[in-house]
């Protein structure tokens, strides 16, 4: 992606890249951010955490409207093994309330906790 957002004070910065299935909300989640009053810094680092979020989807082979919490968790676990910042479990707030505002995620992320649904789901 060769796009790029101007931040406050009229900086041009280009956009991480961002591949997999949440790619073409890449310029949205910027405006979004910026929008709330996220610093430069911030969005830059949202934007490293939807291209690594994105990739994850696409490695696994998920749909973003199939994500699940036990999802969320897995990536979660994943990056704190490869990144030492911004790998706690509210790091993908913001990134999901987008994605829910624009109708790419569940909601609610729904859970496969009982046994009977993990013996489904596999």
């Amino acid at each position: 992606m060769s796009e790029s957002w101007i931040e406050p004070g009229g900086h041009e910065r280009p956009l991480a890249l961002v591949e997999g299935p949440l790619a073409s909300f890449a310029v949205g989640f910027v405006a979004w951010l910026v929008e709330r009053g996220y610093r430069p810094r911030s969005v830059r680092v949202q934007l490293r955490l939807l291209a690594d979020f994105s990739g994850w989807l696409a490695d696994e082979c998920l749909e973003p409207a199939e994500l699940a919490r036990d999802d969320v968790a897995r990536f979660l676990r994943g990056r704190r093994e490869r990144v030492l910042e911004s790998t706690g479990p509210r790091v993908l707030g913001p990134l999901l309330g987008y994605l829910r505002e624009v109708g790419v995620v569940p909601q609610r992320l729904g859970s496969m906790d009982t046994p009977v649904e993990r013996l489904l789901a596999d």
